[in-house]
């Protein structure tokens, strides 16, 4: 039996993304951002993206080179001040305006709601954190 090729350095970023609570994560986030929320907004809906954005937010941040510590506690930071201060809710609201326009997916209708409440998401970050394993094979989260 031939030994098995390396994996490319491609695949084994993107490794995390098939882990199986990463992808219910991303199915939760896409159901919810794109038929819940359109149909039932509310406290539920609201929840929803923040646990499950949470969850896969810190893999993106780690296939742009942070490790998985870095890119979860980033994550946290920027979470907790665009949930708490106007002035990052500003900024993201200007951000994903500004891209969904671009892409036409909406015309600018993104109006995030700044709730400290939505802080208790944060435990959400053990999951990248611990859960799901890295990139790299023998290193640690």
């Amino acid at each position: 039996m031939p030994p098995k090729a390396a994996a490319s350095p491609w695949a084994r970023k993107m490794a995390p993304f098939a882990h199986s609570v990463t992808l219910v994560a991303i199915a939760v986030f896409a159901f919810n951002e794109f038929i819940l929320t359109a149909h039932h907004p509310g406290v539920l809906s609201g929840k929803l993206s923040d646990f499950a954005g949470l969850v896969f937010f810190p893999l993106i941040l780690e296939v742009f080179g942070l490790g998985r510590k870095p890119a979860t506690l980033l994550t946290g930071l920027g979470f907790t001040l665009v949930k708490t201060t106007p002035f990052a809710t500003a900024l993201w609201d200007l951000f994903f305006d500004t891209l969904y326009t671009t892409l036409g997916w909406a015309d600018g209708a993104v109006n995030l709601i700044a709730d400290p409440t939505d802080l208790l998401a944060l435990v959400a970050l053990l999951l990248p954190w611990r859960v799901i394993p890295t990139h790299s094979p023998g290193r640690t989260p």
